[in-house]
């Protein structure tokens, strides 16, 4: 019997990267074995000084407006797609994806919020919209335009925050034909229409005109989400990095 020979791991892996105090610990994962995977063990790898921490922080939050950026230019790749199911599936899919990226942006707004001001729960509260205005207002003294930006930016979020959180393991999103007495399952229309020609004819253009006005609905949020993370980040960037 001719013998397998395992395969190589790749030299790029992902690991986690913890800021904890004045230490950075870089948390590689290690290889895939069985169903598990084992963590190899945590090393220091440099001090590091208050600014640091502030520059990993909005480094962080740039990096994920950028991955925004990502999605935008997925949204228009998916509506070249002639065929109507693989436009239906990739649409649903990147929306999907947005939900998690915009959850990504509000969680390091939140971090950036919180080494900026040295005030953790306040940032934390900044994530509901009940207490938001007060756990703003005892950090605005010292840094107004920041917490006005993080104002403006987390009101855009909440209505992507609020669809995201109904996501769970009782409830799944779904994407729903609303005509009639719908929603209806669009994949299940067309099936139902396949034996009549010109019913199905028309169902897939008003399908192909409506993922069209969803996805230019979704572009038009994100481009708006992502101006306002990008004029955030100009505010924070001389706070993270001030001249000497």
């Amino acid at each position: 019997m001719k013998r397998t020979q395992a395969k190589k791991p790749s030299k790029l892996q992902f690991y986690w990267c913890e800021i904890e105090s004045n230490v950075v610990k870089v948390v590689p994962w290690g290889q895939f074995e069985g169903s598990i995977y084992r963590l190899r063990k945590i090393r220091p790898q440099r001090d590091i000084r208050p600014n640091d921490v502030k520059g990993a922080a909005w480094g962080q939050f740039v990096g994920s407006i950028h991955r925004l950026r990502d999605i935008d230019e997925e949204l228009t790749d998916a509506l070249r797609k002639r065929d109507i199911r693989k436009r239906l599936h990739r649409v649903t899919r990147i929306i999907e994806s947005y939900l998690y990226r915009a959850y990504e942006l509000r969680e390091r707004v939140v971090n950036l919020l919180a080494v900026v001001s040295g005030d953790a729960a306040a940032a934390k509260a900044t994530k509901h919209p009940p207490s938001r205005a007060k756990a703003l207002s005892k950090i605005q003294r010292s840094h107004l335009a920041f917490c006005e930006g993080v104002d403006r930016l987390m009101n855009m979020l909440q209505d992507d925050m609020d669809l995201r959180n109904e996501h769970t393991h009782g409830h799944f999103l779904s994407l729903g034909l609303m005509v009639g007495n719908g929603p209806y399952d669009p994949e299940d229309v067309l099936t139902e229409l396949e034996s009549q020609p010109d019913e199905y004819r028309a169902m897939t253009a008003l399908l192909r005109k409506e993922t069209k006005r969803l996805a230019d609905e979704y572009r038009t949020r994100i481009r708006s989400v992502r101006d306002a993370a990008f004029a955030l980040a100009e505010i924070a960037d001389p706070i993270r990095s001030p001249k000497k």
